[in-house]
C-alpha cells in the first residue's frame, strides 16, 4: 500500500535518517531470509523475514503519512489501490474458475478468501477500500481519481458480496453511517454515493442471480460460462460508474450542491 501511494502521487522525499532506518530494517529482513541457507529448518527464518518485511512496509507507510497533510490523499489512494489488487484476484477466482486460483472444487465452501486466506479478512479489507473509494468519488479534486474510484466500487462491492461475510457487511453499514455523520460535505458524499454506487449495487444484484457462482456443486463448465457472463457485465458497469462520476463532476460545475444537509 505504501508503494501504491508513491505511484498515486509524488510524495516528499524522506530525510537521510529516515532512509537509513528504513534501510536497516530492510537489511534485517533480508538477513533473516538469507539465514535459511544454513538454518536446520526454513520455517522460522522465513517467518522472521515476513515479519521484517511487514515492519518495512509499516515504517514506509508511517513516513509517508507523517511527512505532511498534503500526502494524505496520496496515501489513502495507495490504500485503495493496494486493496483493489487482492480484491481483483479474489474476484477472478470466482469469475474464471479452473483458470485462476487453482483446481476447481465444486464441493468446497464458496466464501471468497484468497489471497488473504480468510473471508472475513478479505471482507474487512474491501470495506475499508469501499469507504475510502466513496470518499474519493465524492471529494477528489482530480477527475481521473473520481472516475477510477467509482469504477473500483463495482469490483470491491462484488468481491465483498462473494465473501458472504456478515461481519464485513455490518462493518460496511456502520462505517457508511459514521462517514456520512462526520463528513461536513455530506450532501456531496450522498449524491456521489448514489450516482457512483448505483452501478456497483446493480452488479451485486446481478451477481446474486448466478447460481453456479453463488452455490457450490455446479459443474466447471457451468461456472465458467456464468463467470464469463458476469465478468463482461462487471466491466460494463465499471465503465458506467466511471462515466457517471465524470457526468456528476460536469453537472456540479453548473449546479451548486449545498455543503451541509
Amino acid at each position: 500500500m505504501a508503494a501504491s501511494a508513491v505511484l498515486v502521487a509524488e510524495l516528499p522525499r524522506p530525510g537521510r535518517l529516515e532512509l537509513l532506518y528504513l534501510a536497516g530494517l530492510t537489511a534485517l529482513a533480508l538477513w533473516a531470509l538469507v539465514s535459511t541457507l544454513w538454518s536446520p529448518g526454513a520455517t522460522a527464518p522465513v517467518l522472521e523475514a515476513e515479519r521484517g518485511l511487514l515492519y518495512v512496509a509499516a515504517v514506509a507507510a508511517a513516513l509517508a503519512l507523517l511527512s505532511g497533510r498534503e500526502t494524505f490523499p496520496a496515501l489513502l489512494g495507495g490504500i485503495v489501490a493496494g486493496a483493489v489488487l487482492p480484491a481483483l484476484y479474489a474476484l477472478a477466482t470466482r469469475l474464471f474458475p479452473g483458470r485462476v486460483g487453482g483446481a476447481y472444487d465444486p464441493s468446497s465452501g464458496y466464501q471468497l478468501a484468497e489471497p488473504l486466506g480468510y473471508w472475513n479478512a478479505l471482507g474487512i479489507l474491501t470495506v475499508l477500500a469501499i469507504l475510502l473509494a466513496a470518499g474519493f468519488a465524492a471529494h477528489s479534486t482530480h477527475l481521473a481519481a473520481q472516475a477510477l474510484a467509482a469504477a473500483a466500487l463495482v469490483v470491491l462491492l462484488t468481491t465483498l458480496y462473494f465473501t458472504f461475510s456478515r461481519g464485513a457487511l455490518l462493518a460496511l453499514v456502520a462505517g457508511a453511517i459514521v462517514q456520512v455523520a462526520v463528513d461536513p460535505r455530506r450532501v456531496r458524499l450522498l449524491v456521489a454515493g448514489l450516482v457512483a454506487g448505483a452501478p456497483a449495487l446493480l452488479a451485486v444484484l446481478l451477481a446474486s442471480r448466478y447460481h453456479a457462482l453463488t452455490t457450490p456443486g455446479d459443474s466447471l463448465s457451468t461456472a465458467q460460462r456464468e463467470g464469463k457472463e458476469l465478468a463482461a457485465i462487471l466491466v460494463a458497469l465499471a465503465a458506467v460508474a466511471a462515466l457517471a462520476a465524470v457526468g456528476l463532476r460536469l453537472a456540479e460545475s453548473r449546479v451548486h450542491l449545498p455543503e451541509r444537509a
